[in-house]
């Protein structure tokens, strides 16, 4: 408290007014007091101090009170704006209501799904007054006709604890409503836009329904068929609601039950259509199904679509042309392909038990005389009914044909040699009945010559070639004899010694030569010529490539000999008009020892022949060692612009795997099919299966060995496109044809379709 001179002093300081005021002071103590000052007539003042301590403080308190109402006011006003500002960033639409299912808060989305009735949207409206004006103004198309109903089925749906529809909008949009009741009673609302998804769901479902493939949508875990369409129910043969009684087991055969359940609980049901799938129809045919499958969600299921591609056929075919390759296609016996398989077989087994075996070649005497007089449609005849009885009689041996009436048979019977003796004498009394064909008797018989594993050779090599040498020393013993192998027959292996060193000074000596066989397409344009080797010995004369190009790949001379005639033919083929390819054959011993590539890239730059213009011709004997390998080689090859065939098509290791890794531009049929057409029906089959084969992989095909016009008439019907053979033209040097490859002509550029069309005289 101030005393008296205090008061007196903090008075006095104040500046002398005229006019009443009044001051609140408050004390050291506390206490606040209100001075009302009041001015006097003779110019003095009188004070009046009172005690407003209580009053003072109240008022205070309330003032700060209302001051921090208003700044809570201010902030609740700033969040509920920076809330609805949050909300209307969001991508779904946002409402929320009261327990009485009024209108409290929704986002801009909300407003902008309901654009018919969002003026009706307020603060304090009923959820049902926006339904009902939205329903007048016909903002639900599918409540159109029953909106009562439809009304009540929507308000009942909303009453739920927790609810999700879809719902169909103007304008073909569509939202997903999610809803659920706050433990208050009011209730939150979300509005997803799914129209694209369902217009993806629309285009799936038209893509599903109208695929002309089998399509199905399956549970990964219960297997069930949850979807599928019209093209499932024809190729099966059920009607659509047997299929969705159905699983997918239910569609596998039983023996692969097994790999169907782990195909599911290690992928999930993701599929790829590398490997097939063994399916049975409602009328029991199995068939042989590639999957496609991915995974979805299904009506809030974990399940994945799959569709089927039928291989039955493909299937079928690649295993008819695995046989082929496999095969003789006039007898169906093993073919040479299957003879090396066999033998290699049973040499590991005679290795592991240290047994033996017997080889037995087999050449039918004077068979030729029945083609020669009767014509080949005869011979082939009298050929099947013999391989018939042979096989009969080779009473489970091993028998193949390796081409002509050549035969091979391969027997482990014990006691040998003697089992072998009992197999030839039985293969020879199979014949000793005449076989009649159309009339004709024919009296067939048999020269064997036999070698004996290990006494007569280790390898495939020696055995064959002391069997083979066996035979000729039958056939020149008056021939119908059967002789086992004895060292005085090496002979023959001499003289083939003798013409092996010879063959290798051939090419130094200038005694190699090369003749060119026209190809045409089946328009009857040349479209160019194949190169083949041919030696004109000093004195043996012409040996022909049979005799020579088997000792030349056996010794390796085939790369010397090889190199040469790839560089004669493309020094050839230069002067030739620009239209016009050369083909030119490299062995499979080229393929894996020599640097063809190398070799294909100095050649060309030698010769300055356009790459394209050259075509190398490979076997299916290059492929076996390392498809892998041979794709890469052929690749780099193919890099340098060169072409690449397959040359005799369906005599070795035919396979569809192979065909599609390969940079292949052509396929050529094997001769020996071409002959047999129009005298067997299998024959026709195999070219009508590789035709067909060749054109699904985007290749021509060119037919080998056409000599009758007949054949050309029915590889043009087949849709083959290019010939070769002696009705299109002989082997000849390339003189012969020198009005065609451009030769002796002012333009040697250009040739004329009818110039590059073959003369009778030539063919």
């Amino acid at each position: 408290a101030m005393t008296k001179d205090e008061y007196l002093d903090w008075r006095n300081s104040l500046a002398i007014s005229k006019e009443a005021h009044d001051s609140v002071v408050e004390l050291a103590n506390g206490r606040v007091f209100q001075i009302c000052h009041r001015p006097m007539p003779d110019r003095g003042w009188v004070a009046t101090h009172e005690d407003i301590t209580g009053r003072y403080r109240a008022e205070k308190a309330l003032t700060e009170a209302k001051s921090n109402a208003e700044r809570a006011e201010m902030a609740a006003r700033a969040a509920h704006a920076t809330l609805v500002d949050a909300l209307d960033v969001v991508p779904e639409g946002l409402v929320i209501l009261d327990s009485d299912d009024r209108f409290v808060l929704w986002n801009r989305r909300y407003a902008e799904a309901y654009a018919e009735s969002c003026d009706v949207i307020a603060p304090g409206v009923s959820f049902e007054e926006s339904l009902r004006a939205g329903l007048a103004r016909g903002q639900y198309p599918e409540a159109i006709g029953c909106e009562e109903q439809w009304l009540r089925e929507r308000l009942a749906r909303h009453a739920q604890p927790q609810s999700t529809h879809e719902q169909q909008l103007p304008g073909d949009r569509w939202i997903r409503i999610e809803e659920r009741r706050t433990a208050e009673g009011g209730s939150i609302g979300i509005r997803v836009d799914i129209t694209d998804l369902k217009r993806r769901e629309a285009s799936f479902r038209l893509l599903f329904e109208e695929n002309p493939l089998p399509m199905w949508v399956v549970d990964v875990d219960t297997l069930e068929l949850l979807a599928v369409n019209a093209a499932t129910c024809r190729h099966y043969g059920y009607s659509r609601e047997q299929m969705l009684s159905m699983t997918v087991e239910d569609l596998r055969v039983p023996e692969e039950t097994e790999r169907l359940h782990g195909e599911f609980r290690q992928n999930k049901g993701l599929q790829t259509a590398q490997d097939t799938r063994r399916h049975i129809t409602a009328d029991g045919r199995v068939i042989d199904v590639a999957i496609e499958a991915r995974p979805l969600r299904y009506n809030d299921r974990d399940a994945c679509v799959a569709v089927a591609f039928d291989m039955t056929d493909r299937k079928r075919a690649e295993q008819r042309i695995l046989h082929l390759a496999c095969h003789d296609a006039l007898t169906d016996l093993p073919n040479r392909a299957a003879v090396d398989d066999q033998f290699l077989r049973v040499l590991d087994d005679a290795r592991r038990r240290g047994g033996g075996f017997a080889v037995l070649c087999i050449d039918f005497d004077r068979f030729k005389q029945i083609n020669d007089l009767f014509g080949h449609s005869m011979g082939d005849k009298a050929l099947r009914e013999a391989s018939r009885r042979l096989d009969v009689a080779a009473q489970g041996a091993f028998l193949a044909r390796i081409g002509g009436d050549e035969f091979i048979a391969i027997t482990e019977k014990d006691p040998l040699p003697s089992s072998a003796e009992l197999l030839a004498n039985r293969l020879r009394g199979a014949l000793e009945q005449g076989i009649e064909i159309d009339g004709h008797c024919f009296d067939l018989d048999l020269s064997i010559g036999i070698s004996v594993y290990p006494r007569d050779g280790q390898d495939a090599r020696s055995l064959f070639a002391n069997a083979d040498a066996a035979l000729y020393r039958a056939k020149h013993e008056g021939r119908g004899a059967i002789r086992f192998f004895t060292p005085a027959m090496d002979q023959q292996l001499r003289d083939r010694n003798a013409l092996e060193r010879e063959l290798r000074s051939a090419v130094g000596n200038g005694e190699l030569f090369l003749e060119y066989q026209p190809q045409r397409h089946s328009n009857g344009e040349i479209i160019g010529f194949e190169a083949l080797v041919r030696w004109q010995h000093p004195r043996r004369g012409t040996v022909t490539p049979a005799e020579f190009i088997p000792i030349a790949e056996e010794s390796d001379l085939i790369v010397e000999i090889g190199e040469w005639v790839l560089r004669e033919a493309c020094r050839e083929a230069a002067s030739w008009n620009d239209e016009l390819q050369v083909a030119v054959n490299v062995s499979a011993i080229q393929f894996r020892r020599g640097d063809l590539q190398g070799l294909v890239r100095t050649v060309l730059h030698e010769s300055g022949i356009p790459p394209a213009r050259l075509e190398l011709e490979i076997t299916e004997g290059v492929l076996i060692e390392n498809v892998a390998r041979a794709a890469s080689m052929l690749n780099a090859l193919k890099i340098l612009g060169v072409r690449i065939a397959l040359d005799d098509f369906g005599t070795g290791y035919s396979s569809l795997s192979y065909l599609q890794s390969l940079p292949l531009d052509r396929i050529k049929i094997d001769q020996s099919f071409i002959a047999s057409l129009g005298r067997t029906d299998r024959s026709l089959a195999v070219v009508r299966a590789v035709i067909g084969l060749a054109h699904g992989l985007g290749l021509p095909v060119l037919a080998e060995g056409v000599e009758t016009n007949d054949q050309l008439r029915t590889l043009i019907r087949e849709g083959c496109d290019e010939m070769q053979g002696y009705l299109i033209g002989r082997p000849r040097p390339v003189e012969v044809y020198a009005d065609i490859v451009g030769r002796g002509r002012e333009d040697p550029d250009h040739a004329s379709g009818e110039q590059r069309r073959l003369s009778p005289a030539r063919q």
